[in-house]
């Protein structure tokens, strides 16, 4: 048996994959008021409106979101282009009311739970992989598609990203670079979102997408992600596709707290980033670092590839009950994207 294999084989509860999402193009030589039409025929839009009233019941009480509804639909006059105009299209294409995509797409901004790891093999090549961890696994894994933004053409980046979510928070620039972006929580309520719209700050998915489809290289991508004024901290991931290019940026609102880069000339040829900075310890009661790390250091630099990487992620608990999705990228080799929805563990 592979040696390699065997090594795996001795972490216990690895994650299964049940079957590669949907795959969507949006054209983005349309008007974003139409982008999400065609992709939401696919979909049951009474189911859709189930799932999107569970969803926000979770976070806030009926009589909030009752009372908060028009002062969020009128929000819509506060976001920039493209994402006004897609989310009042994916309001028309699935049939939910416009406070509810947005009130959607600011839970997603604020409730993740992430694994990201860049790492480096012995020949310089990078590989990015990412856990997408949420509540409502039964409902997400269903609403879970790869899209294909598409320009003149020509496809400009990819994300996997869920219906109706017009941000991307996993995301490739072919031949530039990959991003992936992890929750840091530090307590903040939607209600603090709302008032950073009101300040103009950028969603940090939003922000994630605008770098993919403007920054021309990994070091323009970074410095992006690191300046902008956000409405959430986050944890950036970035894999660029010349040596030593990959970082984890700990972001605040106002900037970056800290840029943790490789150093693969004094061994550190990986990063593992979850919901916790990288200089504390995780909670034992939510520790998917640590297996992730033991891993990578049992299969070791040679052996690492995309393959390898893919199976270093699905180690439970780093891939657990709530992990809704796992991809693997390199912008290398942008054809070798590929995303696969776990099944319930």
């Amino acid at each position: 048996m592979c040696p390699v294999l065997l090594v795996l084989l001795g972490f216990s509860g690895i994650c299964t994959g049940d079957f590669s999402p949907p795959q969507f193009n949006i054209s983005l030589d349309l008007p974003p008021e139409e982008r999400w039409l065609s992709i939401a025929d696919h979909y049951d839009k009474d189911y859709l409106k189930k799932y999107a009233e569970a969803i926000i019941e979770k976070f806030i009480p009926k009589w909030v979101h009752k009372a908060i509804s028009p002062v969020v639909e009128s929000l819509e006059n506060y976001m920039p282009q493209p994402y006004a105009g897609e989310m009042r299209g994916a309001s028309k294409g699935f049939g939910c009311s416009l406070a509810d995509v947005i009130v959607l797409n600011l839970a997603y901004e604020i409730t993740a739970f992430c694994t990201s790891i860049v790492a480096q093999d012995i020949n310089g090549n990078l590989y990015h992989a990412r856990n997408m961890d949420y509540p409502f696994p039964a409902i997400l894994r269903n609403m879970t598609m790869d899209i294909l933004y598409v320009r003149n053409g020509q496809v400009a980046y990819r994300g996997t990203t869920f219906a109706g979510y017009v941000g991307i928070w996993t995301g490739q620039s072919p031949g530039k670079f990959t991003i992936s972006g992890d929750e840091r929580s530090q307590g903040f309520w939607w209600e603090n979102a709302v008032a950073a719209f009101l300040m103009k700050n950028t969603p940090a998915s939003w922000l994630m997408r605008n770098t993919l489809e403007e920054a021309e290289d990994f070091q323009e991508a970074v410095l992006r992600l690191s300046k902008v004024p956000l409405i959430s901290d986050v944890y950036y991931i970035v894999a660029g596709v010349n040596p030593g290019e990959g970082v984890v940026v700990t972001r605040n609102r106002r900037g970056a707290a800290d840029i943790w880069p490789l150093n693969p000339l004094n061994g550190e040829w990986y990063r593992v980033e979850t919901n916790y900075d990288h200089w504390t310890t995780p909670p034992p009661d939510d520790d998917r670092r640590t297996p992730a790390i033991k891993a990578l250091n049992a299969i070791g630099q040679k052996n690492i590839t995309l393959d390898t990487l893919y199976k270093v992620i699905s180690v439970h608990p780093t891939c657990n009950r709530i992990t809704i999705y796992t991809t693997v990228m390199t912008a290398a080799f942008p054809e070798k994207y590929r995303t696969v929805v776990r099944e319930e563990t």
